[in-house]
């Protein structure tokens, strides 16, 4: 606790969450349990039951990214260096896969398909489809990664969807997202959903459907592909992409996430001024000096313009 009171934190499940990350990074595995139970068991009896599953689930995440880098010395860094990152989630490669979910015809085959016809086009995280709403074009998105001062664009991202960059699929695909998720968590989502998606891309690759390197595919990958879509069409060097992200850096989708060059459509979602606001202005500012270093545009709209096209459809290859 002496951790997140020297901080000026609230003392809540994610200022604990950063606390946990923060003092077990070199700990054994045995060590980091007992953190682990002893910060859950404090948030269960002096919080409340549902902050405790909040804090187990980002711990779990933590743990996991902690594990990765344990097991190959370089992290992140060693797949990409061996090329299973795809970090995109082409519009024809997902409607292909969705469509074989679809057809499966489980509920759990639906709600993956489902994910990856939505992602890619709203770009929340997949903790976040339990915790938003969509109200008229208004889309409101409790950010997953917040806490205060340290990570995430404030509590609470607010965006407006442009209905015409979105496929009545895609829409639908997304309110029945966030009925399902109610309740639930993705930890416990996911150990259904992912077996779902290995399964289809294992069938669509064995029918030379698709190209053999879609086995990597993640969920994941379809916020990858919103991030370009929003670097070709929002204003980066403005916080816009940080703000659709629910960043707290303007720096962090640009080096973390899809390229621009994989974008093929304009993004369906503005950010509003509040979440714009909440940049952290001195990243835009290093932005904006990377960016003038290197001679790029500040900013370039290379798909506001994008040529209408049938969308909803399964794209020619």
């Amino acid at each position: 606790m002496e951790w997140v009171k020297t901080r000026g934190m609230n003392l809540d499940w994610r200022a604990l969450v950063a606390a946990y990350e923060a003092l077990t990074e070199g700990l054994r595995p045995s060590s980091r349990r007992q953190y682990r139970a002893a910060l859950k068991f404090w948030i269960e009896r002096f919080r409340a039951m549902q902050d405790a599953l909040l804090f187990t689930e980002a711990a779990a995440d933590i743990d996991r990214a902690w594990r990765s880098r344990q097991r190959t010395g370089s992290g992140e860094g060693s797949a990409r260096r061996n090329n299973t990152l795809l970090r995109q989630m082409p519009e024809a490669v997902r409607r292909r896969i969705a469509y074989h979910l679809y057809g499966v015809g489980t509920v759990y085959a639906l709600m993956a398909g489902d994910l990856l016809l939505a992602t890619p086009v709203l770009g929340l995280r997949p903790k976040e489809w339990g915790c938003c709403s969509i109200e008229g074009d208004v889309l409101r998105v409790q950010n997953s990664k917040y806490i205060k001062d340290l990570r995430a664009n404030g509590e609470v991202r607010t965006l407006t969807i442009d209905r015409e960059q979105v496929a009545a699929d895609e829409m639908e695909a997304a309110q029945r997202l966030i009925l399902w998720m109610q309740g639930r968590t993705w930890d416990a989502a996911r150990t259904k959903l992912q077996p779902r998606l290995k399964a289809a891309l294992k069938s669509l690759i064995d029918q030379g459907l698709i190209e053999r390197k879609w086995r990597h595919l993640r969920f994941y990958d379809g916020r990858h592909q919103f991030s370009a879509e929003a670097k070709a069409t929002l204003e980066a060097g403005k916080g816009e992409v940080a703000a659709v992200m629910g960043h707290s850096s303007a720096l962090t989708a640009v080096h973390h996430y899809g390229r621009r060059r994989r974008a093929e459509r304009p993004s369906a979602v503005q950010p509003s001024a509040d979440s714009v606001a909440a940049v952290k202005a001195k990243t835009i500012d290093r932005l904006n000096k990377i960016m003038q270093r290197r001679g790029e545009k500040v900013p370039e709209h290379s798909l506001r313009q994008a040529p209408e096209r049938n969308r909803g459809a399964l794209p020619s290859e």
